[in-house]
């Protein structure tokens, strides 16, 4: 039987401090499952300049070189972020049958400290959806969004960790206070400072990450790597040049993903649940499932009008779920956690549980390609 040829554009920042936010297992890690599927990929990374509508630069400048006479029966893009220009979306337009979005945020943001920034990437969404024959949205929500596109087709699609990351025997928290990795948003701050949750949460980081030597040179790899790009291939010897040094960086940006990931769920492993809080967009985040990946209880908002997202785990068996507009409600969630070590070790069990079952990378590629090929929903729990 025929391998499925798959040509993959995942988003990658160029350097460190962005990169660590955005995840593995949305970007580079998707390869992982398209090898477990048995697809010959091809992975080329969409190293994003902002805004979005820059033209394509680095590797996807010379994606029609790199690519040659090779044909492919789907292309997966994020389509966001990247510097997309309309030649080189019909060019892929014109490679593949099957052209697959991957949206990694609501298609709306909340509104808050960032709505000028984002203010157009409702516009790009617009532009690009023309290009496209399947679109994967977080924010359940938006699926009905694209009734009036009848050519697109749309699936919910919720967080998900690379199987890799499933650790076996986490340790035992350091304290007993709950953790947060993130930003400080304003409303995320007015929340945490408030008197109810006095000596309740501990902000933590990637600790020793920038000091640590593998990923101490990020951003310098990264320029290395621009080298490549600098110039267009006329002959065969630079074309060989620029194909060897695109496979080298994404073996460098995988080996230092993972290890940056490694890095971020040790720090949510510290304390006795690691806490998921509202952002610009109605969806769990990755962190949800990487956290329960780590061994370590999620305690989460309750995403509002949201059904299918908080039905992903069962409330009070894998994941506790509190209502922000009330801090009590978070302090009652941590107490009830300090006070129920083997409530908290029978949460950590179930969550594992039914990450493995349902929401791995591999799962989700393998459930993504069956509904490409059949139309079959995926079943996410």
């Amino acid at each position: 039987m025929k391998k499925l040829r798959i040509l993959n554009l995942p988003l990658e920042l160029t350097t460190l401090a962005a990169s660590k936010r955005y995840g593995y297992s949305m970007s580079i890690g998707l390869d992982d499952a398209f090898q477990a599927a048995q697809a010959d990929v091809l992975t080329v990374p969409a190293l994003s300049v902002w805004p979005p509508d820059h033209p394509p630069t680095r590797w996807l400048a010379h994606l029609k070189e790199i690519i040659g006479s090779r044909s492919f029966d789907q292309v997966w893009i994020e389509m966001q972020y990247s510097n997309l220009s309309p030649d080189l979306l019909d060019f892929l337009a014109n490679l593949a049958p099957v052209r697959v979005g991957l949206m990694t945020e609501s298609r709306v943001l909340y509104r808050g400290e960032y709505d000028q920034l984002f203010s157009d990437l409702p516009a790009v969404f617009l532009r690009r959806l023309p290009y496209l024959t399947h679109v994967l949205f977080p924010d359940e929500q938006d699926v009905d969004s694209l009734a009036e596109y009848p050519g697109v087709r749309a699936v919910f699609l919720p967080v998900f960790v690379n199987r890799q990351f499933v650790v076996e025997n986490p340790p035992p928290p350091a304290h007993n206070r709950a953790t947060f990795l993130g930003r400080l948003l304003h409303d995320r701050k007015t929340l945490l400072e408030h008197p109810a949750l006095s000596n309740m949460v501990e902000f933590v980081d990637a600790i020793g990450e920038e000091e640590d030597y593998r990923l101490r040179h990020f951003d310098a790899i990264s320029r290395f790597f621009s080298a490549s790009t600098d110039r267009v291939p006329r002959d065969q010897t630079r074309l060989d040049f620029l194909v060897g040094g695109l496979a080298a960086q994404v073996e460098a940006l995988r080996s230092q993903k993972t290890y940056s990931h490694q890095l971020m769920m040790r720090a949510v492993q510290k304390g006795i649940a690691n806490l998921n809080l509202r952002s610009f967009s109605a969806l769990f985040s990755s962190r949800v499932v990487e956290t329960m990946a780590a061994g370590q209880c999620v305690i989460s908002y309750a995403v509002p009008d949201r059904p299918r997202t908080n039905a992903l785990f069962e409330d009070g068996q894998e994941i506790l779920l509190f209502d922000d507009q009330r801090p009590e409600s978070l302090a009652d969630k941590i107490q009830f956690l300090r006070n129920n070590p083997a409530e908290r070790a029978a949460l950590i069990r179930r969550s594992q549980a039914k990450v493995l079952a349902f929401h791995t990378t591999e799962k989700r590629v393998e459930q993504l390609l069956h509904w490409i090929e059949t139309g079959d929903e995926p079943r996410y729990s």
